[in-house]
């Protein structure tokens, strides 16, 4: 799911991960990769899971820290914004 303006209603905030990407190109679906990105997630999928769930664990581990808006540098910012959990 992709949005602009997204608004979240009801408990949806903590079942979502909101997460920003930037392909720093004007139309990121018209990109050619040298390789093919739904065979290497087929073939690696339990590595790729088993990252997703640490990184998930992680934040439960310590406590659901705040988490500010973020930056186009990827770094965090006021950890008094933002905070979904």
């Amino acid at each position: 799911m992709s949005s602009n303006n997204l608004v979240l209603t009801g408990d949806t905030h903590r079942r979502i991960l909101l997460a920003r990407l930037d392909a720093q190109i004007e139309t990121p679906f018209k990109r050619e990769f040298a390789f093919d990105p739904l065979t290497e997630i087929c073939n690696n999928r339990q590595v790729l899971m088993v990252a997703a769930l640490t990184i998930a664990q992680a934040y439960i581990t310590a406590g659901h820290p705040q988490v500010g808006k973020g930056r186009a540098d990827g770094c965090a910012t006021d950890s008094s914004e933002g905070h979904f959990a």
